[in-house]
């Protein structure tokens, strides 16, 4: 592990790197409030990534990517800690409104723009032949060379790759005499194999996984039978990509309200084919959100031996209590709490445009840099329920750990691989302090002077 150096200048927060100190390195300081002894060999989910939805935020010059882009990107990879993107294709991409280009051009407004987005036109009567003059990417576009390829770059940068799911989106009500076509299963899977070939052949991008469909449970056609319908487009879409060379996977129902979604997975599953292909069950928060959800959820997730998901809860809605008992209780391989540009708060100044963690975002990139994709969570125990860890595990064996702590106190951690460590202690005041330490015998203390949250992860150089 390369030696840790503080970046205080980075985090646009009260940051105090402070010396090496006997009490963070040893429990030789006098008795601590809590022993957490981490686990390994105890396994759970592994980590997928932590998601954003491709979005800038303040989107009113649509000619030129906003002036606060390149800082957003750097930061939501490197202080954030963001390696998985959703990348929305809306139904309207099948049309020839050129709605998007009009926005843009200011030929019409946001009010015109929002159904157009939606309706579709089909491109021809047969579902088994694309014409491509009946699609327009441009809004995908957009996204992609905004926000996915240069986190793409980036990350690259860091050794490491984006996940990259693909959701399709359509709040069309079909009761205002709006045209949807993509309630033929056929019909839906050419359409997606058409952004996914428009994809590969002018960014050489290709999906990691399909988000189904984005809310169904707010949408007149995917809220009747929704599960029998997401897994008969899974179904169709499936064989129509592997035909062409496309292997994603399929992540579903994605519904705002939790208790709804084990009764999707229930739907989707009596298909065969979607209950091979899909990989992740996915929930949002917004509505439903119980204990009793979250355990059935994770209980379906483990008969069927799939990963799971909360993959929107916005507006700072998004917790780091909520996000710890996601990975404990629900099983969360995948997280998002925002659109990428608002895990930031981005105000003008005399000199431009400056961002700020948000909140939420100061106490969540703990666990977000906690554990990189392909990391497990393992097993952890305390002696103080008042100090509830988890902890986490890298495929090259590198180990990290972050605790809640409802008060101020010491906590020996034990069980931690010999190395070299940074410890990060977000307080509710937003004071972020960071240490470096280094143990021989996997043992370090971690000290909080107030309620927040800790993490003890591999020091970086």
């Amino acid at each position: 592990m390369g030696r840790f150096a503080g970046k205080a200048a980075a985090t646009g927060l009260a940051v105090f790197l402070l010396a090496a100190a006997a009490p963070f390195l040893r429990a030789d300081a006098g008795a601590a409030d809590a022993v957490v002894t981490i686990n390994p060999v105890e396994r759970f989910q592994t980590i997928s990534g932590w998601e954003a939805t491709a979005e800038m935020g303040g989107e009113y010059d649509l000619t030129k990517p906003p002036p606060w882009s390149a800082e957003v990107i750097d930061r939501a990879v490197d202080e954030v800690g963001i390696n998985r993107i959703r990348l929305e294709a809306t139904s309207g991409i099948e049309s020839d409104a050129n709605a998007w280009r009009r926005l843009v051009s200011r030929e019409i407004d946001m009010n015109v723009w929002r159904p157009l987005r939606y309706e579709t036109k089909n491109d021809n009567d047969d579902p088994h032949v694309i014409n491509p003059d009946g699609f327009d990417f441009s809004e995908l576009d957009w996204r992609t060379e905004t926000v996915v390829l240069p986190l793409m770059r980036k990350l690259g940068e860091r050794g490491e790759r984006l996940y990259v799911n693909l959701c399709y989106v359509s709040f069309l009500n079909v009761g205002k005499n709006l045209h949807y076509d993509h309630d033929d299963p056929e019909e839906y899977a050419e359409f997606m194999l058409a952004t996914f070939q428009h994809l590969k052949e002018k960014y050489d991008l290709v999906p990691d996984a399909l988000e189904v469909i984005l809310e169904p449970d707010l949408t007149p056609f995917w809220s009747v039978n929704g599960g029998k319908r997401i897994g008969a487009a899974i179904e169709a879409t499936a064989q129509r990509l592997d035909a062409a060379g496309f292997h994603p996977e399929f992540i579903a129902p994605s519904v705002t309200n939790m208790s709804k979604a084990p009764g999707y997975i229930d739907g989707i599953m009596k298909n065969k084919t979607a209950r091979e292909r899909i990989a992740e069950f996915s929930y949002h928060r917004y509505r439903g959100a119980t204990p009793i959800a979250l355990a059935s959820i994770a209980a379906k997730a483990k008969r069927y031996s799939k990963r799971t998901s909360m993959l929107e809860y916005w507006g700072g809605k998004g917790k780091p209590e909520i996000l710890h008992a996601d990975l404990k209780d629900g099983m969360n391989s995948a997280w998002q709490a925002r659109a990428l540009a608002g895990y930031f708060s981005i105000k003008k100044n005399p000199n431009g445009y400056v961002a700020k963690l948000n909140k939420d975002t100061h106490f969540n990139r703990l666990y977000f840099q906690a554990a990189r994709a392909g990391w497990t969570r393992i097993g952890a125990d305390t002696s103080n329920a008042e100090f509830d860890p988890v902890a986490f595990q890298s495929p090259m064996g590198e180990g990290s750990i972050v605790i809640q702590a409802a008060r101020a106190g010491e906590v020996d951690v034990k069980g931690l691989p010999p190395g070299r460590y940074q410890i990060e202690v977000a307080l509710d005041g937003l004071v972020l302090r960071t240490e470096a330490a280094e143990t021989r015998d996997g043992n370090v203390r971690i000290v909080f002077p107030a309620k927040g949250y800790g993490s003890i992860r591999p020091a970086r150089s």
